[in-house]
Parts: structure tokens; sequence; C-alpha cells
């Protein structure tokens, strides 16, 4: 790429039910500065932005408290490309509900899922509208498919119709590990836990953002 593009979205700062201080807020962004980075702070995400980017960064938003960060830059004199960090709303059967709200809170985790929808779809397309390379990427909580390929032990849930896995295919964008799947230790997965483990961070593409990604890499880690 002609400016040698390069970015780290850093999601999910902290475990989810706590939020950051304004103390760790700021020490963060100093901390980003003094290593050469702009960084861009939400409830939910991280973006961390290059100082040497700044001639391409062409600009960033935070939508729904950071569960979706839009950034577009030029690679070229006529071609942009654009980043979605997202951050998925969670599905999962393991998440164990109050009996006695299971109706609200299942209405309530529908409705947050219908918006994060919505959102995505609307910014997927105006970029394509635009012409614009598209990487949507991050906590997408949805498997690409229900093979083993993509799960061990028990740990396996249906696309949901309202994610963001479905969301990109209706757009008609690409998972792009099935490009690397045949050079990656099967099965494939990048969240582990108690019941076995999934592969529910990815990244989406159109057709000209897959001829970019020449390998893809799962770092172990403990989770």
């Amino acid at each position: 790429i002609q400016y040698n593009l390069t970015i780290l979205a850093i999601q999910e700062h902290t475990p989810w039910n706590r939020t950051l201080s304004d103390a760790e807020i700021t020490s963060i962004e100093r901390h980003f500065d003094k290593w050469g980075y702009f960084t861009s702070i939400s409830k939910l995400q991280i973006l961390i932005i290059d100082k040497k980017l700044t001639a391409s960064h062409r600009e960033s938003m935070i939508h729904n408290e950071g569960r979706i960060i839009e950034s577009r830059f030029a690679i070229s004199k006529t071609q942009n490309v654009i980043f979605l960090p997202v951050y998925g709303i969670p599905h999962s059967s393991g998440n164990v509900l109050n009996p006695d709200n299971e109706g609200s809170d299942e209405n309530k985790k529908l409705g947050k899922m219908m918006v994060l929808r919505d959102q995505l779809k609307s910014i997927i397309h105006k970029a394509q509208q635009r012409s614009d390379i598209i990487y949507v990427l991050g906590d997408l909580q949805d498997t690409p498919d229900n093979s083993k390929l993509f799960h061990s032990g028990s740990c396996r849930i249906a696309k949901h119709p309202l994610g963001i896995v479905k969301t990109c295919e209706n757009a008609d964008l690409l998972c792009s590990i099935y490009q690397h799947s045949e050079n990656m230790e099967k099965p494939i997965v990048s969240r582990h836990g108690t019941k076995g483990g999934r592969f529910i961070d990815g990244t989406y593409t159109c057709t000209q953002g897959m001829e970019k990604i020449t390998g893809i890499t799962i770092v172990k880690d403990t989770g």
C-alpha cells in the first residue's frame, strides 16, 4: 500500500462490567502519545493510530459507545480504505438469565443487536457507494460456520440472524480466514473457555480487501 498504512485497534480494554476511570484514560493517552500514537478511547474499544498516518487519515467516528469505530484512510489519490473495529453483542446460550425477567432481557438483547446491525449495515452501504475498501474486524461474537473446523468441545452456537457475521455476509463481504485456513492449526479457535472454544474474532472484507491480506496469525494466550 502506497502510504505503508499501519493501524492497531485494541478492543475490550477492561472487563465488560467496569468502565475506565478518568485517571486511567489520562494515563493511557500519555503512554501512547509518548510512543508516537494517537488514541481514541470509547467505553468499549480503543483505537490506536500511528502519528505517521495523519496525512492519510480522513476521519474517525465512534458509534454506539464504541461498539463500532469507523476510520477512513487514503491509500492512493483515488482510493480510500475504511476500518470498522466492532464489538458484538454477546448472544450465547451460556449467558444466564433471571427466569423472572428472561423475556424482557431477551427483548433488550435483540433490540441492542438490531441497533448495532442497522448501524453497521448503513456504514457498509455508504462505504460501498464510495467504492471504499472495507475491513470489518474484531469481536464478532459469531463463528463463520458451525463446522468442527471452527469450534472445539461443546462450545458452538449458530450464527445469529441479527449478528455481525450475517450482516457482513448480506453485504457480500468475505471472511478472510477461509483464504488462509489451510496454513492454520485446526480447529481454528480465537476464544477459549471451560466448554471448549470458538472462532469469534475475525475480519470480513470485500474482494479488493481480501487480495491485500497476506497472512493471518492467532496468538495463543490465556483467553
